[in-house]
């Protein structure tokens, strides 16, 4: 209810009188809406854009290409590269509210039989990207290179050497200039460009990422001696595809041995200090041991995503430890996929 006194809502009689399960799907209902306004801005603020973008190109050619005007277009790149990137990043921004709101789509059709909201069947990732806007980005991409080509060569054929105190040497080849600047201007599209195709499937991942337990930092891990007995130990957690979670061990640890004799794994959140946090649940698991491959690969990438310098922070202080023991190598994936049962519910996350 505080939920719905904090935005104001007045609530009918009838729906007050609800269980708390519908209005967890209210609260969705509303939350969705959000999302849908919110998109409908940044598209609108990148269609404006758009508009934009496109008066400055019409401007570049008339005044440069058509009118003869050299400094123009040696200066068209820079114009045309703050308009477009900042383009990118608007349209990343709508890719990415677009997927958010593809994914609460499924889940609102999933509680109800009657599966009202189909925007994200109608405008799908495939449908976006139709043949027809990739040969259109193509075109745009061949534009691009043109007016870049241009302004290089007409910096080239206009050299001029600016004499000034104000740099070390003295003096300054423009031409070598614009290149670098061009250069530069190059690498920023690319990385808008990249960041745009790569926003629907690295949002997924974060959204999946929170929503489950490969959204933690820590997870405790029990793995069974011969004995049966449990032995738990605080390891990282990554997300991988199809629900399933992996991590790195050494060849040499006990868990590593553990998992042989019996790949059955439980996991559970916990803090740094290996303590179980409060209110959640155990998922129950079947771990596989990988050596090498895509899911090995997999597993290194992820970690070095997420725990960045904790990486080699955390090798450099485990090789230390193991010093007149020999090496320590974390040369063993495990990719632990969770039975249906321990995913039927959520981890349940401290109040």
């Amino acid at each position: 209810m505080s939920f719905f006194r904090k935005l104001e809502i007045d609530l009918p009689a009838p729906l007050v009188s609800r269980t708390s399960e519908s209005f967890r799907h209210y609260e969705k209902l509303i939350y969705f809406g959000q999302i849908s306004v919110r998109l409908q801005q940044t598209t609108t603020s990148a269609q404006q854009f758009v508009y934009f973008s496109g008066l400055l190109a019409a401007a570049i050619v008339s005044s440069g290409l058509v009118h003869k005007e050299i400094l123009i277009v040696i200066l068209a790149p820079y114009a045309l590269t703050f308009a477009i990137t900042y383009q990118l990043q608007l349209y990343t921004d709508v890719e990415c509210l677009t997927t958010l709101k593809e994914y609460l789509e499924k889940a609102l059709n999933n509680e109800d039989s009657v599966r009202p909201y189909l925007e994200g069947v109608a405008l799908s990732v495939k449908y976006r990207n139709r043949l027809s806007i990739k040969a259109l980005l193509i075109i745009y991409i061949v534009l691009i290179a043109g007016i870049f080509t241009e302004s290089i060569r007409l910096s080239y054929r206009h050299q001029a050497r600016w004499k000034s105190d104000l740099i070390p040497w003295g003096v300054l080849n423009l031409h070598v200039a614009n290149v670098a600047g061009v250069t530069f201007c190059c690498l920023l599209l690319l990385i808008a460009g990249y960041e745009l195709i790569s926003a629907n499937p690295s949002t997924l991942k974060r959204i999946q990422a929170h929503m489950g337990i490969a959204g933690e930092r820590y997870v405790a891990s029990t793995t069974y001696r011969r004995s049966g007995a449990e032995v738990s130990t605080r390891t990282w957690i990554v997300p991988l595809d199809g629900g399933r979670v992996g991590f790195l061990t050494s060849s040499r640890a006990g868990k590593y041995k553990r998992l042989c004799n019996d790949s059955k794994i439980n996991m559970q959140p916990c803090n740094f200090r290996g303590r179980i946090r409060k209110k959640s649940r155990k998922l129950e698991g079947t771990a596989k041991l990988v050596f090498s491959g895509p899911e090995f690969d997999a597993i290194q990438t992820e970690i070095r995503d997420k725990y960045k310098l904790m990486v080699p922070l955390f090798r450099f202080v485990n090789t230390f430890s193991h010093l007149g023991r020999g090496t320590f190598p974390y040369d063993v994936g495990v990719v632990v996929s969770f039975t249906p049962q321990s995913q039927g519910s959520k981890d349940v996350k401290d109040a």
